[in-house]
């Protein structure tokens, strides 16, 4: 009898998680588009409250994606830093994402993503073929850019820009200002 009650349980349980992952799949397929909003909104908030980079007058930053996100995690201690934390190229087969879009003529990219997809932590660098094209290129991320592309969290600040030649897209909590911080100081 209690094998059978032991079973029972089991298939409530299974019936039970099957529910919550096709409710919440379809909670996020209802509000993809209104999250793309509400972050478009967001960064254009963040890019009104803060100094625009005029690209033409921003010289191209020396050194490879890698050493450069080195840098952007300066001042951070290790155990602050998202678990699993790991750099890879990006090609163009898979820009798309990281960033949302792959409308994008871009030289080389590297995100910064942790081996758990539970946490809400991404940083690309892309390098163009020519920093004229940043603005352009900032405005196709931020349109298309999706902090909620882990689907059970959300990362709450999304900022997008650029120096020289150099796009940035970080969508992160608590780290995002230090890495917005690093990437202003880059020369």
């Amino acid at each position: 009898m209690s094998k059978k009650i032991l079973i029972g349980i089991v298939v409530v349980a299974v019936i039970a998680i099957i529910a919550v992952v096709v409710v919440m799949q379809n909670k996020s397929n209802n509000t993809d588009e209104a999250n793309k909003n509400e972050v478009a909104n967001k960064v254009e908030e963040q890019e009104n409250n803060s100094t625009e980079n005029n690209n033409e007058e921003t010289a191209n930053i020396e050194g490879s994606l890698e050493e450069i996100m080195d840098k952007l995690y300066v001042g951070i201690p290790d155990e602050e830093r998202p678990t699993m934390l790991e750099s890879r190229e990006v090609t163009k087969e898979d820009i798309a994402n990281y960033v949302g879009t792959s409308d994008i003529d871009f030289k080389e990219a590297l995100v910064s993503e942790p081996g758990i997809n539970v946490i809400p932590h991404s940083v690309v660098l892309l390098r163009l073929n020519d920093a004229k094209d940043a603005s352009d290129v900032v405005a196709k991320i931020k349109e298309n850019a999706n902090p909620r592309k882990w689907i059970c969290v959300e990362a709450e600040n999304t900022i997008v820009k650029s120096k020289g030649d150099l796009v940035i897209l970080i969508m992160s909590n608590e780290l995002a200002e230090t890495i917005d911080t690093n990437f202003e100081g880059l020369k």
